[in-house]
């Protein structure tokens, strides 16, 4: 009974590793490919020779968020983070984050940080 625990630790242990390094090989993918606006989960699932089925939900299971969501999150804070750190417009920036559609990157920022990308900015750099 022992050596049966054992066995089936040693084999959980070693698929928990097995989808951590996928998280961060996933994430790294994502954040080197931001600003491709054909980014999606069928795209890193293939990337990975996953099925997208699968990839969603070891991404659901590994950030309680679905990929669409996260992928959303990671350009949007780096579209945040450009806004502060550089001068560029907002159009820039949004085709640097793989959000090519300006209002639609408008609303998706606003929606998540309560203004605009403009005012926003303004408001953080008087801030600081």
């Amino acid at each position: 009974l022992e050596l049966m625990t054992l066995s089936q630790e040693k084999t959980r242990s070693a698929s928990v590793q097995k989808h951590e390094r996928l998280q961060e090989e996933l994430i790294k993918h994502l954040r080197d490919n931001l600003a491709d606006p054909s980014l999606s989960l069928e795209s890193a699932a293939s990337h990975f020779h996953l099925s997208p089925g699968y990839l969603g939900k070891l991404v659901r299971n590994s950030s309680g968020d679905t990929f669409g969501n996260l992928l959303s999150t990671m350009r949007l804070e780096m579209a945040a983070d450009l806004l502060l750190t550089t001068n560029q417009p907002a159009y820039k920036i949004a085709e640097q984050v793989g959000i090519p559609n300006v209002a639609y990157f408008s609303t998706l920022f606003k929606r998540r940080y309560g203004l605009s990308p403009a005012p926003y900015r303004e408001k953080r750099l008087l801030q600081s």
